[in-house]
């Protein structure tokens, strides 16, 4: 599935248009140059103010740089980050308040309630909240906003600050044994009380606890008979001897999870294969014996022979040994509680996401009429545009009818309230919900309310989906945005229109249109490989498909673009690339160099691509080719 990720921000919201129409008869006019007239509704641009203002020191950039005239102004990119965090928390607390009507109709206060009681159930109590710095530490984003505590995960709270502490003693120059016999105490029992708390996380997932070991099984079964035969690996050998044997306990306590006794007998099963848990399996057995035996036995032959017989220097290499392990655990502990409470909280959001509560709250926030309306415009002027492209680059006749069939029949892919007989009836609690039985496997709505998350309602993406089937049910070919984007509609609609644009132009990409059925590779390849040359972007083979796309848009854009008054151009273009400068977050080099993404880099599409477009360059009306990329289409050298 083609998709085109942005992060971006919600920049000031302004009243757009809604008197766009657009002309049938575009699919064969040519690219349009002349300036817009009242009477000309085609300039779907005219009615849209650019959300960007470019400084006028930057606007002398655009032609040369037009990452650096779009996104380098340091308060710029900290406003947009910062608004950016705002509209993800917006995002998620719609999510929330959309749960929340139907939690209530169940008998829970809020998400933490529901999770909690659900936890009891289960025989895990929970009695308090997660302090700010351990809930950091232990959950995930998602997770912090409503995961509880307990006072048997109250350990947590301390990893990160203890092995913090403790790892920063290790580094002191200190001589006094008393005291670093006194840190190496405090660490072996923080170490213990955090193997224990370990085990009864992974008590509560046995399949896990079981990969686990049978993952160690099998790096050890892989290595030298040699090393196989190493002392510490003797109890290891001898428990994945029987692995079947523990394969069978673990599958007969999974079976019998409800019962009381199981998780005292889970907790056992665990705690008596801590040792296994522990073993670290590596080829440098010798290596690891010696690290041990100078760390654990400071005054052996071994030490004295390396000028190390000093006990202080003996103590902190046995403490810094000691932290680094105990971040380790730490790590599990907190990889353990997520998972263990991974199924509950899954069980109880998935639940209130089916419900036709949440349902309707979450059409009604985001897929309003008005909105489908605007988009519906948009995008059927981009694919006049793509059509237009798609005529330029292939002389086949045949080939662009099937196109042309194809870009008709392809729609905006939206969400709409189920009907009332999509809906089954609880009969204790009164509350209904989809009815998975009658659903459709192709029905996005449904696939997007089972994901526990609600990702598809918070997740910053758009993408193109070709037609498809399963078994008799059929899915027809959309171009989708994400509720974020439906936002963008409403405060920047010409990154809006950028995204649908790009979207439009996967349907004809290398390898989409071979799965549509009219191939293209022969027409982009002159394109393909001069891209790839290093005087332009040095495209990766698995770019391929993006890159085209977002040529295609650069064309589509610059057909826009250029029925605007020439002073307007450069702000619309700023404003429809925006979104792309905070793909990068702040990781400008890490991106540049990343060839192994299917998107290039932010700042090699918008200089690259979108700014060596000569056709993109033209509408911003740029006089002479691009100085640091090669200018590239699809006959290759421009």
């Amino acid at each position: 599935m083609a998709r085109f990720s942005f992060v971006f921000s919600a920049l000031l919201a302004f009243l757009v248009g809604s008197n766009f129409s657009v002309r049938a008869s575009e699919f064969s006019s040519p690219l349009s140059t002349a300036k817009p007239n009242a009477a000309d509704r085609s300039c779907l641009l005219c009615d849209l103010k650019p959300s960007m203002t470019l400084p006028n020191h930057f606007l002398n950039q655009a032609c040369e740089d037009l990452h650096v005239a779009t996104c380098v102004d340091g308060r710029g990119q900290e406003s947009q980050q910062s608004q950016l965090k705002n509209l993800e928390a917006q995002l998620r607390g719609t999510v929330s308040r959309a749960r929340q009507v139907t939690l209530r109709a169940m008998g829970f206060q809020d998400e933490a309630d529901a999770i909690r009681k659900s936890l009891a159930r289960q025989g895990i109590e929970l009695k308090s909240e997660l302090s700010q710095k351990a809930r950091r530490f232990v959950f995930d984003n998602d997770l912090s906003s409503y995961v509880p505590d307990s006072e048997l995960y109250a350990v947590t709270s301390k990893c990160e600050a203890r092995a913090a502490e403790l790892r920063s003693i290790s580094t002191y120059m200190q001589s006094d044994l008393v005291k670093l016999r006194e840190h190496r105490d405090q660490i072996r029992a923080f170490f213990a009380e955090v193997k224990r708390q370990r085990n009864f996380a992974v008590s509560l997932v046995l399949p896990g606890f079981f990969k686990q070991i049978a993952a160690k099984c099998g790096t050890l079964q892989a290595l030298d008979e040699k090393v196989q035969a190493a002392s510490q690996y003797v109890r290891l050998k001898n428990v994945c001897a029987s692995l079947p044997q523990l394969r069978r306990r673990v599958l007969d306590l999974y079976r019998k999870q409800e019962a009381p006794e199981a998780r005292q007998q889970a907790l056992a099963l665990v705690t008596e294969h801590s040792d296994v848990l522990d073993v670290q399996v590596t080829e440098n057995v010798t290596e690891n014996i010696t690290t041990t035996q100078s760390a654990s036995a400071p005054t052996s032959n071994l030490m004295v022979s390396l000028g190390l017989d000093d006990p202080a220097s003996a103590l902190r290499t046995e403490i810094a040994s000691l932290t680094d392990g105990l971040y380790n655990s730490c790590e599990n502990v907190a990889s353990g509680f997520r998972d263990s409470m991974a199924p509950t909280r899954e069980t109880v959001l998935k639940k209130a996401n089916l419900a036709r509560p949440t349902i309707e709250a979450l059409i009604e926030t985001y897929y309003s009429e008005t909105t489908k309306s605007t988009l519906l415009k948009m995008l059927e002027r981009v694919k006049l545009g793509a059509m237009r492209v798609v005529r330029r680059i292939t002389p086949d006749q045949k080939l662009q009818n099937k196109i042309q069939q194809q870009y008709q029949q392809l729609e905006l892919g939206w969400f709409k309230k189920p009907a009332s007989e999509a809906y089954v009836r609880d009969p204790n609690s009164g509350i209904e919900y989809l009815d998975e039985d009658t659903t459709s496997p192709t029905d996005d709505l449904f696939l997007s309310l089972s994901d526990a998350d609600l990702s598809t309602f918070t997740s910053l993406d758009a993408f193109y989906r070709p037609s498809g089937s399963v078994g008799v049910f059929q899915s027809v070919a959309s171009v989708n945005l994400m509720p974020a984007f439906l936002r963008m509609t409403e405060q920047n609609p010409h990154g809006s229109l950028s995204i649908l644009a790009h979207e439009v132009s996967h349907l004809i990409g290398p390898r989409m249109s071979v799965i549509n059925g009219h191939d293209m590779r022969a027409a982009h390849r002159p394109l393909l490989t001069c891209l790839s040359s290093p005087e332009s972007i040095r495209l990766q083979p698995q770019q391929a498909d993006e890159a085209v796309a977002d040529m295609v848009a650069a064309e589509i854009m610059a057909e826009l673009i250029s029925e605007l008054p020439e002073q307007e151009r450069l702000n619309a273009v700023a404003s429809a690339l925006q979104p792309l400068c905070l793909m990068e977050d702040g990781r400008v080099l890490r991106l540049f160099f990343d060839d192994n993404g299917s998107h290039p880099s932010p700042i090699l599409r918008m200089s690259g691509l979108f700014g060596a477009s000569p056709a993109l360059r033209r509408a911003m009306g740029c006089e002479r080719e691009s100085q640091a990329f090669r200018s590239c289409s699809w006959k290759g050298d421009q």
